[in-house]
């Protein structure tokens, strides 16, 4: 269903629905929230923003002209959607709100650490179905590799246990260059 590309050719993981396009429900529209608004908006015939939503109406009145925004949370949780994208701060509404959509079998891509960080297993406990949680941007960017190792641990375990020292004989290199302590 997924396919993944690490590298030059970095590819994403969402498989188009069978309806088409994919529809987005997107929690927050800061600076993170904004740009990944702008990024979808871009590829129309690959999304269709299906609702942002924020705690200000008023603050994201230019932004939107260009999408659905709505500062009803039970409204925004009822939203038919394939993807749900979290840039939101704080533990909540995110926290609920990820459960709430795994929990109905949609896979979410996160990038509040603090969501993440206070409840991960029970936030990928309450996935049903295909649903997935994704969360390399909370802790790194937009770069894959947390999921992406996540599913070699299970499919070749003796490379990543070989990478994951690489990796982590790497960074105490670098850590050590730089003086700091280790």
């Amino acid at each position: 269903r997924f396919t993944d590309v690490v590298g030059p050719d970095t590819a994403p993981r969402i498989a188009s629905p069978a309806h088409g396009r994919v529809r987005v429900g997107l929690l927050g529209c800061g600076v993170v929230g904004g740009g990944v608004l702008e990024r979808l908006l871009a590829e129309p015939d690959r999304f269709e923003i299906a609702g942002v939503l924020v705690r200000d109406l008023d603050k994201h009145l230019q932004a939107a002209r260009k999408a659905p925004f709505t500062d009803d949370q039970d409204a925004f949780a009822a939203l038919d959607v394939d993807l749900f994208v979290d840039t939101g701060c704080g533990i909540e509404p995110s926290r609920q709100l990820i459960a709430h959509f795994l929990a109905r079998g949609i896979c979410v891509a996160s990038a509040n650490k603090q969501a993440i960080a206070v409840d991960r297993a029970g936030l990928q406990a309450a996935a049903v179905g295909d649903a997935e949680l994704a969360y390399s941007a909370a802790v790194g960017g937009s770069v894959p590799l947390l999921e992406t190792a996540a599913r070699c641990r299970h499919d070749r375990p003796a490379l990543v246990e070989r990478d994951e020292a690489q990796l982590l004989a790497e960074a105490r290199h670098q850590v050590e260059a730089r003086g700091d302590v280790v």
